[in-house]
């Protein structure tokens, strides 16, 4: 029993039998109260889901946004070249409202909020 002889441990219980209290000591605790373990480790999962999923937020968000301004990109050109192929018998014989209609149709069917139509040099046509 760590030291305690048996006569010590018998005398003990002897007193305690005929009614002695015995002397004990108040153990506080050195920080205050102690805070529940299930706690803690909830705390320590909690903080860690936070932060892993702020850092895969943050590059999650930039790897999406690049891969949707190509796509972007790529559907632009790719009906910019299907209405300027479709478009050069037209613009060539300078008819103006075949030329407003096939802009109208692209634009309704790529979805497009504007287009624009200009020569090689620059200018609007």
């Amino acid at each position: 029993m760590g030291g305690v002889s048996a006569a010590a441990t018998i005398e003990g219980f002897t007193a305690l039998a005929q009614g002695m209290r015995m002397r004990t000591t108040e153990v506080k605790p050195a920080n205050g109260p102690t805070v529940m373990l299930p706690f803690k480790v909830s705390l320590l999962v909690a903080g860690t889901l936070i932060v892993i999923g702020l850092v895969m937020g943050t590059f999650g968000i930039d790897r999406f946004s690049n891969v949707l301004r190509e796509e972007a990109i790529r559907h632009g050109r790719a009906v910019a070249s299907t209405l300027a192929s479709s478009l050069i018998e037209i613009i060539a014989t300078r008819q103006d409202t075949a030329v407003s209609a096939a802009i109208r149709s692209a634009q309704k069917m790529a979805g497009l909020a504007y287009v624009e139509v200009v020569n090689a040099d620059g200018p609007h046509l």
